[in-house]
């Protein structure tokens, strides 16, 4: 079982790294493994930290999983115009 200290600085360090990549667009094809990779992490993290009980990893868990929405929609927003849809 993941320990508290451990889930609350690991997601600190995830909403970071989440945070600064859901600034930036997605660019390049070549560079979507960068979203997915931390899209995963963000899975990962989260399913591994559910049941550590928390109010601030609460809070936290809940600020990851918007920022996880951010950037599946920019990944899927992305496809979609490579593929010529409208968004």
């Amino acid at each position: 079982m993941m320990q508290l200290q451990d889930a609350l600085a690991q997601a600190e360090a995830h909403l970071r790294n989440a945070n600064e990549l859901a600034g930036r667009p997605v660019g390049k094809e070549e560079l979507m493994y960068m979203w997915d990779n931390q899209i995963t992490a963000l899975d990962n993290f989260l399913a591994d930290s559910e049941s550590v009980p928390d109010d601030k990893l609460k809070a936290l868990r809940g600020q990851l999983r918007d920022t996880k929405k951010k950037l599946t929609d920019a990944v899927l927003a992305f496809e979609a115009q490579e593929s010529g849809e409208t968004v």
